[in-house]
């Protein structure tokens, strides 16, 4: 018998004939792609990490895992066996836990990414850093710590970063993930006039030839924890989920698939960086991994041209529809300034999400907002507002036609590529930012329906916005 709380997923009541009418089918359709999942093999087959297997007060089944946890960093349990998946399908990934040590535990649930060659996917490797193209000034030795490029005005300094060399400068980035790369940590970058040196912790390792395109990639976690990142597990049996829909373009970010990802592998950590880990213990069951029919793509866009094919508000455009501010294509991604607010011009019946990468520069940050529920003419000020960095980058709200119902102080990174995630699911809105969820309202009188069935974008300040992609489900979605 199964029970406990769920937590990150909607829930609601069947009956019981219903239950039995489709469970076959169901559990036919959601394979769990993980294997021993559940411990009832009764041993540590395909994992990794854990203490043993635990017989007493299992979530399903007559097993779970114990993690113990050893003093420091923590507890890293893994499957062994690497899992295939289609980056263009979306999977589920679950897991049950429960606290029984003296005090609660912290645990992080996702996956580690692979490429083709079942090799590692490192941020280095795939997190590229935007509109950081360009070419090599000099001539490029293994022993250089001191490397030339022809302009590095939109690099930064990093202790994570690397010079990525032989990158693909189209916009296509075909060539993540990324093997050729420097060591690791960019210490100073320099305008020399002539060129800019771009200064190295250690020697660079690569030899290249001037004229060779690089970039710079930046730090971050190898790891995508989509399903539970840092949460206390309460002492009764809860749920943890996460979707995984899409690959990400250029960047890695928890909900999304790492450029060049065939494989993953489950990993857990159990209370990181907790200071009394001798003292915690915490069950894990029923980890499963499936795939998620879910949001069906509607639209997409990766500005990878020259002209938006956009008018005045008064203008019948294609595809988008400049509503206030100032719109264009600027470097393969859309740039927005002056309280600039754009709709799209397609009917998206039925539920909404609406997902972007988006980056501000830190002159000029207020807004990198999405909008869902409104119209060709209202803007935000006739659905919702999804505000990331509001009132110059101090906080973050929720509004229903202009009316504030939730806010955060979660704000904008300046110069950090962003993946923003706006979904109205029923009642529920639910605002993503890098895999966090920031803020949600239960909207007991949804704007759906007609006047209520197109998405837009909002930049009070000035900002750039990259693979936007729509997607709908339920009653009405086509």
């Amino acid at each position: 018998m199964k029970s406990g709380r769920v937590r990150r997923s909607a829930s609601c009541l069947l009956t019981a004939a219903i239950v039995l009418a489709v469970s076959g089918a169901l559990a036919q359709a959601a394979e769990n792609l993980v294997k021993n999942g559940d411990a009832e093999t009764g041993a540590l087959d395909n994992w990794d990490g854990f203490a043993g297997v635990f017989s007493d007060g299992a979530h399903g089944g007559k097993h779970c895992f114990l993690i113990k946890t050893v003093v420091g960093p923590g507890t890293h349990c893994f499957s062994k066996e690497l899992i295939p998946i289609d980056p263009a399908k979306a999977y589920k990934l679950s897991g049950w836990f429960r606290s029984i040590g003296n005090a609660k535990s912290r645990i992080h649930l996702g996956y580690t990414p692979y490429d083709a060659k079942k090799e590692v996917i490192a941020p280095w490797n795939a997190a590229c850093w935007p509109n950081s193209e360009t070419v090599l000034a000099a001539d490029c030795n293994a022993d250089d710590t001191v490397v030339k490029i022809a302009n590095g005005a939109a690099w930064g300094t990093y202790g994570g970063s690397v010079i990525a060399f032989d990158v693909d400068d189209s916009g296509k980035f075909a060539d993540l993930p990324n093997r050729h790369i420097s060591s690791l940590g960019i210490m100073k970058v320099v305008n020399k006039g002539q060129c800019w040196e771009v200064n190295l912790r250690s020697k660079c390792g690569r030899t290249y030839p001037a004229g060779t395109k690089v970039r710079e990639h930046g730090s971050g976690n190898t790891h995508l924890f989509n399903a539970a990142g840092a949460e206390v597990v309460p002492t009764e049996w809860t749920q943890y989920s996460g979707t995984i829909r899409e690959s990400a373009k250029s960047t890695m970010v928890n909900d999304q698939w790492a450029p060049g990802t065939a494989y993953v592998r489950i990993v857990i950590f159990s209370n990181l960086g907790q200071d009394n880990a001798e003292e915690l213990q915490v069950l894990a069951d029923d980890i499963v991994m499936t795939e998620d029919p879910g949001w069906t793509l509607q639209f997409s866009d990766d500005f990878n041209r020259s002209e938006l094919n956009a008018g005045a508000a008064q203008a019948a455009a294609p595809d988008w529809q400049v509503v206030n501010g100032k719109w264009r294509i600027e470097n393969g991604m859309l740039r927005g300034e002056s309280a600039a607010d754009i709709v799209l011009l397609r009917h998206i019946p039925g539920d909404q999400r609406l997902e972007f990468d988006a980056v501000a520069q830190p002159d000029n940050i207020c807004d990198l907002t999405g909008i869902l529920g409104t119209n060709e003419r209202g803007g935000y000020a006739e659905g919702y507002f999804f505000g990331f960095g509001s009132e110059n980058n101090t906080s973050s709200k929720l509004l229903r036609k202009d009316r504030e119902v939730n806010r955060c102080d979660e704000r904008i990174v300046p110069g950090k590529l962003h993946h923003i995630v706006c979904q109205r699911s029923g009642n529920v809105l639910t605002h993503i930012v890098d895999g966090k969820v920031i803020l949600t309202y239960d909207d007991a009188q949804p704007l759906i329906g007609p006047g209520h069935d197109m998405v837009g974008l909002y930049i009070y300040g000035a900002g750039s916005i990259d693979n936007v992609k729509v997607y709908t489900k339920g009653p009405g979605a086509k």
